[in-house]
């Protein structure tokens, strides 16, 4: 059975009209009639009635109609589905990592998305890891999805008309010090040992100031877990990384970050320790609650379990 033939003898059924039923279709009414005719050999008994006056269906027709009408809506349903996939997977997704996020993260997760969606063609960009928090109600521009730090929890990315999705990876902590700091060099170094020395202290801005106090005390807490109030000193002047390397790099103070921020930022006088004693930091998406869309949905699910393979 021909997929032509079903819809002249579904139209004709419905218009119980040769014309009409050409009209829907946007054919000839002899093409209608030589489908249905067809279709008639196939079944081989007629399925209309036809005269001068009006058309009919048969009792045989009727009995057609009842069992290929369901299945004919279930193919189109199908096929609308199909397309709409289709349509999704060959669409857009503008993604925007944290400046500080390694290019083997932002790698990985892009390509396990695409993995899913090859079509999808990516749209990758980088803002300061505390973008979501730099104005009252976040302005994340045309992007769709924005991937950050979390530290600790990703609760302290909640903002306005926002949406934080699900943990995508964790990295365990580190300080970052210069070569010449006393804790340089160390095979590690525990979090209550942290109270004998400064740290830099990125502060807050306004207008948001409420919420990024909350994000910079979840980076650089003011105590230790154990109580032990730590020094935060305030040196930052804007938002840009390089800056914070350049003040690490003079000796004097720590900086609280995580394991893999010198494969960004390499520089012969600044190094990494493990710190012990702090929750992980949390790599996770954020977007625009109206601005949700198919293709952030699928990131999102291409990635949920990544980090169990982390």
């Amino acid at each position: 059975m021909e997929i032509r033939e079903v819809e002249a003898f579904l139209a004709v059924a419905d218009e119980l009209h040769f014309g009409r039923a050409a009209a829907r279709l946007h054919v000839t009414t002899t093409r209608v009639s030589q489908n249905v005719r067809s279709l008639e050999r196939r079944v081989g008994a007629p399925l209309f009635e036809r005269s001068t006056r009006r058309v009919r269906l048969t009792p045989l027709g009727e009995r057609l109609l009842a069992d290929l009408r369901p299945a004919y809506l279930n193919m189109e349903t199908a096929l609308r589905t199909a397309r709409e996939v289709a349509r999704q997977r060959s669409g857009w997704l503008r993604v925007a990592f944290a400046t500080s996020m390694s290019r083997p993260i932002c790698t990985e997760l892009i390509e396990t998305f695409q993995r899913h969606h090859p079509h999808c063609q990516v749209v990758r960009s980088v803002r300061p890891a505390w973008a979501v928090h730099d104005q009252q109600t976040p302005d994340l521009g045309n992007l769709d999805v924005f991937v950050t730090w979390a530290p600790g929890d990703p609760d302290v990315l909640r903002a306005p008309g926002c949406t934080v999705g699900p943990v995508l990876r964790s990295l365990p902590r580190a300080i970052l010090v210069g070569r010449q700091h006393p804790l340089a060099g160390r095979a590690s170094v525990d979090v209550e040992e942290l109270a004998d020395h400064p740290l830099l202290y990125a502060g807050s801005t306004e207008p948001a100031a409420d919420r990024m106090s909350r994000y910079v005390d979840a980076w650089t807490p003011p105590a230790t877990p154990q109580g032990r109030p730590l020094r935060r000193v305030r040196r930052l002047h804007d938002a840009y990384v390089e800056e914070l390397i350049a003040i690490i790099a003079e000796g004097e103070l720590v900086h609280l970050t995580f394991h893999g921020m010198t494969d960004v930022y390499q520089q012969e006088d600044i190094t990494i320790v493990p710190l012990t004693g702090m929750p992980p930091m949390i790599v996770a998406p954020v977007w625009r609650t109206a601005n949700a869309n198919p293709m952030v949905r699928a990131f999102v699910q291409a990635n949920a379990t990544l980090d169990d393979h982390a």
